[in-house]
């Protein structure tokens, strides 16, 4: 599984590793020892869409953002033992990303309780997250029962898709209280990072329409449908996309597809 069979990727693009560099950027894992270490788990919605924002928001805030190793076996093998409640494998994944942290001996563990998204202006929906996305904070609050994990985790609740009248609040407040920053500072932080973010997905776009114009006909081409989380981590999609790619046929995700001109 893991070299794929060592077989002609046909000179085919992997979106999926192109995409990942788009939203890491030039990120690096590094602890420094004068700064306040925040672990983000690299799974679900935080790192699969909000990195950037992530990044930009506590860089710009002065702390030390450190992310879990990428999921393998030991990961998956500790978050089966870890977990008190059949979920989902993504969700079920965390577990073993915070000990993955941990074990890297951060000052805490950045899992928020998010419970929706951001949206277009014109967009009518809630874009409420699925109940298991939204509350697995609480389940690793319940998994892990020892202070010494239990007092390391950030929980705030937030609603990104009411930003400037929520979300703004929610954060400066949070931090405000549980660092003694100065809320002025949070908001200009947050502001920072909602451009990242939406530099990112302009970046993802201009991709997508990259890709899709100049398509090649004499193969096939085939969208992921997925979220981000399952069709990003190679030790969910169990190398998806390397597998197609190895059968001469283009895997593109999803969100390089032009879907808001559809409503």
């Amino acid at each position: 599984e893991l070299d794929d069979r060592k077989t002609d990727n046909h000179n085919l693009p992997n979106l999926f590793e192109e995409r990942e560099k788009l939203l890491v950027g030039d990120f690096k894992n590094e602890k420094s020892s004068d700064k306040i270490s925040i672990g983000l788990p690299r799974g679900l919605m935080n790192y699969y869409q909000l990195f950037p924002f992530w990044k930009s928001f506590f860089s710009e805030l002065g702390f030390n953002l450190i992310i879990s190793d990428e999921s393998d076996r030991k990961i998956i093998t500790e978050s089966l033992e870890t977990m008190v409640s059949e979920t989902c494998l993504p969700v079920e994944l965390i577990h073993g990303h915070v000990l993955n942290l941990i074990s890297k001996k951060v000052d805490f563990v950045f899992v928020p309780f998010i419970v929706n998204s951001q949206g277009g202006k014109d967009n009518p929906t809630n874009n409420c997250n699925c109940p298991w996305v939204q509350s697995h904070p609480y389940l690793l609050k319940a998994a892990f029962t020892g202070k010494n994990i239990n007092d390391k985790l950030l929980m705030p609740t937030l609603h990104f898709r009411y930003f400037e009248r929520v979300l703004k609040k929610e954060l400066s407040t949070f931090f405000a209280s549980k660092f003694n920053l100065r809320k002025s500072a949070i908001l200009k932080a947050i502001d920072n990072a909602n451009n990242a973010q939406k530099q990112f997905e302009q970046n993802i776009k201009i991709k997508g329409r990259e890709t899709l114009k100049n398509l090649d006909e004499n193969r096939w081409n085939i969208v992921i449908l997925g979220r981000p989380y399952n069709t990003g981590d190679p030790a969910l999609n169990l190398r998806i996309n390397k597998k197609l790619q190895n059968m001469n046929v283009l895997a593109i995700p999803l969100d390089h597809l032009p879907l808001e001109e559809e409503y």
